[in-house]
């Protein structure tokens, strides 16, 4: 029969919920810096490595708002996954679906820069979101007594 945490119909809907409400969590925050800092919004700035710069307060935005959505993503793991050992799975694959929608949106990422940024945001996504899991999952479960008032 299998073990009972393996459903793969839960598990390819969990990664397509992490996958989507990664990209809303990040298109949300960089539609907030272009609003505050009246930037055009593009979808560049989310699937291609020139989005990623350093030389550019834009592209430091960027750089700024990746880091952010990564950081959410820990807690959307512990809202979607909910187990701390399935978190670096989930991390990994959300991370190469992205890598292959950068691929074919303009072409493989092979600036330094961007695979330094990606790293750096899937290790926190994975620790922190293992923490959080972690922390929910050792959480007390309320016990309710009841009393038995009679005769």
């Amino acid at each position: 029969m299998g073990a009972p945490d393996f459903d793969p119909k839960m598990i390819i809907y969990q990664i397509i919920a992490l996958q989507c409400l990664y990209y809303l969590v990040e298109g949300g925050i960089l539609m907030g810096f272009n609003l505050v800092f009246g930037l055009d919004v593009s979808l560049a700035q989310i699937f291609t490595p020139r989005g990623l710069e350093i030389e550019s307060a834009e592209g430091l935005l960027n750089v700024l708002a990746l880091l952010l959505s990564f950081v959410a993503g820990s807690v959307l793991l512990c809202v979607v996954v909910e187990r701390a050992k399935k978190c670096l799975d989930f991390t990994v694959t959300l991370f190469f679906f992205h890598l292959l929608a950068c691929a074919f949106y303009e072409s493989f990422p092979a600036t330094l820069l961007w695979w330094l940024c990606h790293l750096v945001g899937v290790s926190i996504m994975t620790l922190l979101g293992e923490h959080l899991c972690a922390r929910s999952e050792l959480r007390d479960i309320p016990l309710f007594v009841v009393s038995q008032s009679g005769p």
